[in-house]
């Protein structure tokens, strides 16, 4: 449903009616908005590369091959959710890893991991198998907040585990949302509009 709220925001900004099929207008606003994401998307994964400490020719590299694939160029010219898809989830990465850094350096923030769980259920919504990139770093942090606890010897609730729990509260808005107007258009809980929970 991701796609599709962008898809009727995007009617909206056009003047367009709204209904199943979307006007002209709407359409090249939408492969513009597709192809500033497809361009962004790279800058993106260089930040990201940057932030983790990786030299900034293997981080530029990087960021070239994804923005010389040309399966991407073709995606920004389509209506498809894989451009928004592909800039949501590396967004919402570079954004945990930010996190990370902060977490790691002693800083306790409230408002980022919440905004990082925003992101993650924004691209959920979007894709829901983007849920999986969640799901690893759950696991992660888990791992995480053992090893802390065995260094430590304290039982008491990690930076990870801090961190997770408010990335994983940010990400169930966007959702629970979601679920709640699924369940009261259809009468059932659903992740996308075509399969059930």
């Amino acid at each position: 449903p991701g796609y599709p709220v962008l898809l009727q925001f995007i009617e909206f900004l056009s003047g367009g009616p709204f209904n199943d099929r979307i006007s002209e207008q709407a359409a090249v606003l939408t492969t513009w908005m597709q192809t500033m994401l497809g361009l962004t998307t790279p800058v993106l994964i260089f930040i990201s590369l940057m932030e983790l400490g990786l030299s900034q020719k293997l981080s530029l590299a990087a960021a070239m091959i994804c923005g010389l694939i040309p399966h991407t160029a073709i995606f920004e010219m389509t209506i498809l959710s894989e451009s928004l898809s592909l800039f949501s989830l590396v967004f919402t990465i570079l954004l945990l890893i930010i996190c990370l850094k902060k977490m790691l350096s002693g800083e306790k923030s409230l408002w980022l991991p919440l905004i990082t769980g925003l992101a993650f259920g924004y691209s959920v919504l979007v894709r829901p198998n983007n849920l999986v990139f969640y799901l690893v770093f759950l696991a992660g942090s888990l791992v995480a907040a053992g090893v802390h606890r065995i260094r430590t010897g304290k039982a008491s609730c990690s930076p990870h585990a801090r961190m997770s729990a408010l990335i994983l509260l940010g990400m169930a808005v966007p959702l629970f949302c979601w679920m709640c107007f699924s369940y009261g258009n259809k009468r059932g809980f659903t992740l996308t509009p075509m399969v059930s929970i």
